[in-house]
């Protein structure tokens, strides 16, 4: 097979030899001690790994499956929407793709951290004054913004309790939201 640049001039490259110094989400969660498990969460592609969350999520606090493509589960009978970022080669994190307009009361957030998953949850009223315009679809929000109005869950029953204090049907919108 003919190749037009080979393997010698690309690792013998300045532009090769520069993006190896940048160092990469893999080498933060190294740093923090992860294991070589964590670290193929870290590398995993998006899709897979959102999947993987939702149902390692759904099954853990007990939830129930969506009733549409709106939210990713149900508990007490309120929409969630389930979210697992990872950690950037910074220690930073985000959450994306959320969508003013669909059906779901809170945000369950499943930070992936060096020794496994950190669990956090927001109203989605909390959430809408703090949202950043994402382009393409939907809006962002980011770690400073979820580090303030967040609650870590670390079981069902701090779900619950969350949930049944902060429950009301917050997916209708005013037109200027």
């Amino acid at each position: 097979m003919n190749v037009t640049i080979n393997k010698k001039s690309i690792f013998e490259s300045d532009f090769y030899k520069d993006t190896n110094k940048k160092k990469t989400a893999s080498d933060f969660y190294i740093e923090r001690g992860a294991c070589h498990r964590i670290i193929s969460l870290v590398t995993m592609n998006n899709k897979t790994y959102g999947a993987f969350c939702e149902r390692l999520v759904r099954d853990f606090f007990k939830l129930d499956p969506p009733m549409d493509t709106q939210h990713d589960a149900i508990f007490l009978e309120r929409r969630i929407e389930i979210k697992s970022p990872r950690m950037g080669a910074s220690g930073n994190y985000f959450i994306q793709h959320i969508k003013k307009t669909h059906n779901f009361e809170f945000i369950l957030i499943n930070l992936l951290e060096s020794k496994g998953f950190k669990t956090m949850i927001l109203s989605k009223k909390e959430a809408l004054p703090h949202l950043k315009l994402q382009k393409g679809e939907g809006y962002f929000l980011h770690q400073k913004e979820i580090d303030k109005i967040s609650k870590v869950v670390k079981n069902k029953k701090d779900l619950r309790d969350y949930v049944l204090k902060y429950r009301r049907r917050s997916w209708i919108l005013d037109d200027d939201d």
